[in-house]
């Protein structure tokens, strides 16, 4: 856990705990106060439990924002200066025939005997390899992933739509 979701945490927490404590102190003695009092101890106390349900539900809000943010990260990006260089030319040229032909010399480039890839299996680095080969595996997946999901939801619509005739 980060400092700030600790803090978060830990006064939502402390929050939470004071008004379980005011509420027994106030449902033990509510006998004791005036109608007007009691009313506006609830409404106060309703408050305070409505502002620790938003603080929680803003903080899950965030961090699904964090978390969604992590996953575009990294299928877009492979955290490895070596094949960095070729994602970003893969992003600067156009996309014709020599394109393609600059790609292929840059990837022979990088993975001929000798080369930066056989640097880092010279190394012992096969991780950096591993970790390539899942990004790639990843990103290419990716778009069937997405078709599969997107034509699962326009399937059930369908059918949903179908039952909902048929019953009428």
């Amino acid at each position: 856990m980060k400092k700030w979701e600790k803090y978060y945490i830990s006064i939502t927490g402390v929050i939470f705990i004071i008004t379980c404590i005011i509420s027994i102190i106030f449902l033990r003695n509510v006998s004791h106060l005036s109608e007007v009092t009691v009313v506006i101890i609830k409404m106060i106390l309703c408050l305070i439990l409505l502002l620790i349900e938003v603080a929680m539900v803003v903080y899950f809000s965030i961090l699904g924002i964090i978390t969604m943010k992590r996953g575009m990260h990294n299928i877009k990006k492979c955290d490895d200066e070596l094949f960095t260089k070729i994602d970003q030319y893969k992003k600067c040229w156009g996309e014709d025939n020599n394109y393609y032909i600059k790609q292929i010399e840059i990837i022979n480039l990088l993975y001929k005997k000798d080369g930066k890839v056989d640097e880092l299996v010279k190394n012992k680095e096969i991780e950096r390899l591993y970790a390539r080969a899942d990004f790639l595996f990843v990103q290419n997946s990716l778009y069937d992933n997405l078709t599969t999901c997107f034509s699962s939801l326009v399937i059930s619509v369908i059918a949903s739509f179908v039952c909902q005739m048929m019953q009428c």
